[in-house]
């Protein structure tokens, strides 16, 4: 996904660094650090804000975390939820070795459309 025009706008806790790149009618959320009960509201936020300016298509990109509990994975499933009842493309891409098993374990590697490893693309 291009991300051409827009200013990236980063969002700090002191856990979870989100940092948002914004298109033409895409954003890309970049996350580092840590996903759990304690900054999921945190994600959950940012992730509404995107949603509320009309992006038709959305990249999370979970390169940089380093931790993720369930209920971390809870505003991914929400994200997936809204983007298949509004049409919206979402991606879920580059997940940690650690973060890819617990989605795995969980079952929700497929139901996120986490690509195989390698599949990713550029």
């Amino acid at each position: 996904m291009p991300v051409s025009q827009g200013a990236g706008v980063q969002e700090d806790s002191p856990q979870l660094e989100i940092t948002v790149l914004e298109g033409e009618g895409c954003a890309r959320i970049v996350l580092r650090g840590e996903l759990d009960v304690a900054t999921a509201a945190v994600l959950s936020e940012r992730l509404a804000a995107v949603n509320r300016t009309g992006v038709s298509e959305l990249t999370v990109d979970l390169s940089g975390l380093s931790y993720l509990d369930p209920a971390g994975v809870s505003p991914l499933v929400a994200e997936q939820q809204r983007a298949t009842a509004s049409g919206m493309t979402l991606r879920i891409e580059s997940p940690t070795a650690f973060v890819r098993d617990l989605l795995t374990v969980t079952g929700l590697i497929d139901y996120l459309g986490v690509p195989p490893r390698g599949d990713e693309g550029p």
